[in-house]
């Protein structure tokens, strides 16, 4: 199960951290996710060996790494590493497993936006 290997590696990656275990627990997370054209893409790191969703337990993690990375690309832009137009859009979405299969439900605030695999999620 797809959503089963994501959660154990978060764990393998985490190991002691209370708030993760808490999230692959109840099944509900935060991500990266850059809009596409038919919906969002979860934004993906490399992390000794196959790249991984980023994925947060808590909104406030996501959000301050958000803002980190945007700051980071910013300052490429500022002394010509990136073009000008190579801004980084992701936004923090919630992300909830479903109790049966793979499918993952993204949340902007409230709002459904819809189910896909994690797999289809990211690209993998």
């Amino acid at each position: 199960m797809e959503t089963q290997v994501m959660s154990n590696h978060l764990l393998d990656m985490n190991k002691g951290a209370a708030d993760i275990e808490i999230a692959v627990r109840k099944g509900e997370f935060f991500v990266h996710a850059t809009p596409t054209g038919n919906g969002f893409s979860i934004c993906m790191f490399e992390h000794g060996g196959p790249n991984w969703s980023y994925f947060f337990a808590t909104e406030s993690e996501a959000l301050a790494e958000r803002n980190d990375i945007s700051e980071l690309y910013n300052q490429q832009i500022t002394v010509g590493d990136r073009v000008e137009t190579d801004v980084w859009d992701g936004v923090v979405l919630k992300a909830k497993r479903h109790l049966e299969g793979d499918l993952i439900a993204l949340y902007q605030g409230d709002t459904f936006i819809g189910s896909k695999t994690w797999k289809s999620l990211s690209g993998l």
